[in-house]
């Protein structure tokens, strides 16, 4: 008896000391995971492919998944790098020169791209289903200037903001890489 009050409160402890899963919104909707593949070294003035994969482990479909490039900071850095993607005015960024599959839209500056119809009243279909992936192509101009760009890469569900994730995207423009 004693045995199996030390296990449930063991089983108790444990549970209060993980907290909520991680990989789940507060109401048990999953978040997207999202790799991105972009070279390390690239050379100034270069066109790079970006490529982002997005996979829903659900629970829960994405109904609109928006992709968004935010300027960060990376740890061991004296100085904030310049963004890869830098932000633009009139729907689109100057930094990004093509995206295969076209995106539904664009925000004014050029740094949220949304995939998928955003009027809940005319889509039919979510663009990524529970256990579905998708991969998107971003064609980005690397700028002339030498050194250190980078951007956080966040992924989540144009719907419910709260089924968010990202990753830290960095490369080093060198004169070399030509």
């Amino acid at each position: 008896m004693w045995r199996e009050a030390i296990l449930v409160g063991v089983t108790a402890l444990a549970a209060a000391c993980t907290g909520p899963d991680p990989n789940l919104t507060e109401s048990g909707q999953g978040r997207p995971t999202v790799a991105v593949e972009f070279p390390a070294v690239v050379a100034p003035g270069s066109v790079q492919d970006m490529q982002v994969t997005v996979d829903n482990p659900g629970p829960g479909d994405v109904s609109v998944l928006n992709v968004s490039f935010t300027l960060v900071g990376v740890a061991g850095e004296r100085e904030l790098p310049d963004p890869l993607v830098q932000p633009g005015a009139e729907g689109g960024s100057a930094s990004v020169v093509g995206i295969d599959p076209e995106p539904e839209s664009v925000s004014d500056d050029g740094t949220i791209y949304v995939f998928g119809d955003p009027d809940p009243g005319t889509s039919p279909a979510p663009f990524l289903a529970e256990g579905d992936s998708t991969s998107l192509t971003f064609r980005v101009k690397i700028p002339d200037r030498l050194g250190l760009l980078a951007n956080s890469v966040t992924t989540y569900d144009g719907r419910d903001p709260t089924r968010a994730r990202g990753v830290l995207v960095k490369t080093e423009v060198e004169a070399s890489a030509r």
